[in-house]
């Protein structure tokens, strides 16, 4: 994903204004009852797991500091939804490629290796070359950075979000201790001494 050159700021609006309005603490009531929110956009629905992306497109005009300039500007985030959602769709389709369980290993039980690697990946494991561990960070995280990788990253990894809750929906059973790390978390990583990372088998 080539990184577009402005790089832009907004920690301290979000924080000192975005973050006490009546409107953002309504946001935030519903993400806890929902997990979720979702934008249709050109036939194509996706979510968004924190309420301050959310907020952050529905604005569509934001106040940020460009890091370059070092100035105030007003920017639009139609550029950045747009980048979002096709991220978000390249997501769901390496989840779909890599992630597929076919029904005969469902129905022949042969799930556990299964099951261990997919909570690693979707809790802790560190994402190559990214300051985030498990592709959970997007339901925890809101980009502090603006810019096209940025949203990028959070939208691909949302879309592998999407489709992984997706896949455990429909077989709970299956993944009915998925959440709970104390039980899955016999894993089946091993720590790379060479290069301080862990990799699954």
């Amino acid at each position: 994903m080539e990184q577009k050159e402005s790089r832009y700021f907004w920690q301290s609006y979000f924080r000192e204004i975005i973050q006490k309005t009546e409107e953002f603490k309504l946001l935030e009531n519903e993400i806890s009852k929902h997990g979720f929110f979702t934008i249709d956009k050109d036939n194509v629905r996706v979510k968004i797991y924190t309420s301050g992306l959310f907020y952050l497109f529905l604005m569509q005009v934001i106040l940020v500091k460009n890091t370059k300039k070092k100035a105030l500007e007003v920017i639009n985030t139609s550029d950045f939804l747009n980048t979002y959602i096709k991220a978000f769709q390249e997501g769901r389709e390496h989840f779909s490629n890599y992630w597929a369980i076919d029904t005969k290993t469902l129905s022949e039980g042969k799930t556990e290796a299964y099951v261990k690697d997919l909570h690693w990946n979707y809790y802790h494991n560190p994402i190559e070359s990214k300051p985030y561990e498990g592709w959970n960070f997007v339901r925890k995280l809101t980009p502090v950075i603006l810019n096209d990788l940025a949203f990028y990253d959070f939208g691909y990894y949302a879309g592998i979000i999407s489709e992984a809750d997706r896949l455990m929906n429909d077989n709970a059973e299956l993944f009915k201790h998925f959440n709970n790390c104390e039980i899955i978390v016999e894993t089946k990583a091993e720590v790379n001494e060479n290069a301080n990372t862990r990799r699954i088998f």
